[in-house]
């Protein structure tokens, strides 16, 4: 499970990485092995190699304030399959369920014709080497799939498109 920490305008991809003895992060694809050591009171030492750094750390929800080397930095930290999943939710335009990033499809859930309410399931996806859910965010019946397991597609391409049966008496 990776995270995305934002600094400024920059976006950096940050894995932790268990071992037993130290903390390794991969951060953008280059493995760090360090050693926090709480010293109380939102004051840590951290140590890699043979650099040791005080720093002042404190977090509220997703963001991070860190105090290192007399700079101040306020860092964003986001999990990235709870950003896939919010893109997902976000890319949903009413009937139309749209790609947030590039991928290839995984599973197809439902078939053409077929009743859904808002929540079911409908296709998986793989972006990134991460696996997303995307659920209806309406009731209606699948009226087109147009990617089938296996497929690649762009961002922004319709995945599934959903109707809204017509009720009677309304047109």
């Amino acid at each position: 499970m990776g995270y995305e920490f934002r600094v400024g305008e920059q976006v950096h991809c940050v894995e932790p990485v268990y071992c037993q003895d130290k903390i390794e992060f991969k951060v953008d694809g280059e493995v760090h092995r360090v050693d926090l050591e709480s010293l109380g009171s939102g004051e840590y030492r951290l140590t890699s190699g043979c650099q040791s750094r005080s720093i002042l750390m404190h977090r509220d929800g997703d963001r991070v304030f860190l105090h290192i080397d007399g700079f101040d930095l306020e860092i964003d930290c986001e999990n990235r399959l709870d950003r896939l999943r919010k893109e997902a939710r976000a890319a949903h335009h009413g009937g139309e369920i749209t790609a947030p990033m590039p991928g290839v499809v995984v599973a197809v859930r439902v078939e053409v014709g077929e009743s859904v309410s808002d929540g079911d399931p409908l296709i998986v996806i793989e972006s990134m080497k991460l696996q997303t859910e995307l659920a209806a965010t309406i009731a209606g019946v699948v009226s087109e799939l147009p990617f089938v397991e296996g497929d690649n597609f762009e961002k922004g391409a319709v995945l599934a498109r959903l109707e809204v049966p017509e009720q009677d008496g309304q047109k």
